[in-house]
């Protein structure tokens, strides 16, 4: 659709000719150039983040707040087509392949924690914006917001004394730049069996709780059993393709 529209044909030849970025050669066909803004995007941050004016360039060209918003349009389109499919069952297959073996990463550190295998009270992955995406569709969400420089997802695992069971409660920071507080952040838990939901409606759902923790057995089940996530890298890699070696690098 957006190939139709004569602001984005304008959109990709200016963004040419004030960066040559091979990828948005005229030579390609417009689909593929349009295809290569979440690269932009990325090029984007980068250079506001350096404080650099942004695709500077001798012909005098400037890059307008319209260019921006167009090129986010698409990159942020992109982004979720990737990981979200076109509908709800894609969504179900190509996050659970994206994500990989990262949720039974989590769910096996709770899992150790709680049974008494493990003593370790923090552990911290570092990760690209796609693993944060994948791992989000893999959640049960969609449409949420695209991930900017140091985003981040926080699990928690608490003990209730009263209860002695075992709760888990996450959050989704998509642009620490915003400097919201973590006493502020909005904690989730995923949807029912292996439904998928919007941001927007999981955060409209919580009606101000600042606390949403789930049983640790059921966040395993949901999480393992009822989204289907890989039990295994060999098992991630039997579907995925041998990629690397058995330690999945």
């Amino acid at each position: 659709e957006l190939s139709a529209q004569p602001e984005y044909v304008e959109l990709v030849d200016k963004l040419w000719r004030m960066s040559e970025f091979k990828k948005l050669s005229p030579e390609m066909s417009l689909e593929d150039r349009l295809s290569h803004l979440q690269s932009v995007a990325q090029q984007i941050a980068i250079e506001r983040a350096y404080g650099i004016r942004i695709f500077a360039n001798e012909a005098g060209e400037y890059f307008e707040r319209d260019d921006e918003t167009r090129v986010r349009n698409v990159a942020d389109a992109i982004c979720r087509i990737r990981y979200c499919g076109l509908n709800d069952d894609m969504q179900r297959e190509m996050a659970r392949l994206a994500a990989g073996p990262l949720p039974l990463e989590i769910t096996r550190q709770f899992v150790d924690v709680a049974e008494e295998r493990s003593e370790r009270e923090f552990a911290l992955y570092s990760a690209h914006d796609n693993t944060i995406m994948a791992l989000l569709a893999q959640l049960g969400f969609k449409d949420w917001p695209i991930p900017q420089f140091a985003a981040h997802i926080i699990f928690e695992l608490h003990y209730d004394s009263n209860t002695k069971g075992h709760f888990v409660r996450f959050a989704y920071n998509p642009d620490p730049a915003s400097k919201t507080p973590v006493a502020e952040y909005k904690w989730m838990r995923t949807p029912p069996k292996d439904n998928i939901v919007s941001w927007d409606d999981a955060m409209k759902d919580l009606t101000g709780q600042q606390i949403s923790c789930v049983p640790l057995e059921a966040f395993v089940h949901n999480v393992m059993h009822e989204r289907r996530s890989m039990r295994s890298v060999e098992e991630w890699k039997s579907y995925a393709g041998d990629g690397g070696n058995s330690e999945g690098e």
